[in-house]
């Protein structure tokens, strides 16, 4: 007599295939995501030194970024971060700007060959087609020289950019300011996140001469600073990683907060 059961010796092997195509397109989908951008790398100029002026991926603040322009609202986020934790979004219904800029002391001998502004920036959706967002590196120099090279993105553009832009100087002008300026051009609305973003100067004068940074604008060096880019906090005695500030125990390193508790922070 004929067996007339349907053979079931392939469902396994099916089950098995399927789970590893689900696993490949998983791994491609979570590969896809972590390189959504071209990383920052450095320009290698012969007879210079890197001043790394700003620096930040916003983990633990803006740093000395100026968001004082009355045309823009901005806010660090964790909603859809491109990097880390934090990113920064701002907002603006039309024009202005947002930079961070390095004014170097009247009669200082600062020289170089270029200036490199790079960010990770995202354009959730299309707004106004005459609209564009320029990311701009910006120098001037003895003379009245003021020269500038930008990176635009279109009012029609959305998804994820790469800013890159390299900004090249005469190197026997002198350098008085240096800018890295994100700028809104014409009406609105604009809707942007940025992170990861660099302001870096190729000098070719001796760099150990001039006064250390302060990328926070806290009046703390970042040598002396725990926290360089939080321009609220400055020490860390128990270098627990949270600021005396914020910290309920400034000299306990393994408490930080006193709301489990009942009893008031020690003295």
């Amino acid at each position: 007599m004929l067996d007339t059961k349907k053979s079931t010796w392939h469902k396994p092997i099916l089950g098995l295939l399927s789970l590893l195509v689900n696993l490949f397109i998983l791994q491609s989908v979570a590969a896809a995501e972590t390189n959504r951008f071209a990383e920052f790398s450095p320009l290698s100029l012969a007879g210079t030194t890197t001043e790394v002026i700003y620096e930040n991926d916003f983990e633990q603040g803006i740093g000395a970024l100026n968001v004082s322009s009355s045309r823009i609202t901005s806010e660090r986020t964790t909603d859809s971060a491109l990097n880390g934790d934090y990113s920064f979004e701002i907002n603006s219904g039309d024009y202005g700007s947002v930079y961070a800029n390095r004014d170097y002391k009247w009669g200082a001998e600062i020289y170089g060959k270029a200036v490199q502004i790079y960010a990770k920036a995202h354009i959730p959706e299309a707004k106004n087609p005459k609209g564009r967002v320029n990311f701009c590196a910006v120098a001037y120099q003895v003379g009245s020289l003021r020269t500038e090279n930008c990176q635009t993105i279109p009012g029609t553009q959305t998804g994820d950019v790469t800013v890159d832009v390299t900004l090249d100087l005469d190197p026997a002008i002198r350098v008085t300011r240096l800018f890295s300026y994100i700028q809104f051009k014409g009406y609105g609305p604009y809707k942007l996140t940025v992170d990861d973003m660099h302001l870096v100067f190729y000098r070719t004068d001796d760099s150990s001469s001039t006064e250390p940074t302060d990328s926070d604008g806290d009046g703390i060096e970042d040598s002396d600073d725990a926290f360089p880019n939080d321009a609220t906090e400055t020490t860390d005695n128990e270098r627990d990683a949270v600021g005396e500030k914020e910290d309920d125990y400034p000299k306990e390193a393994t408490e930080t907060s006193n709301q489990t508790y009942n009893a008031p922070p020690p003295n």
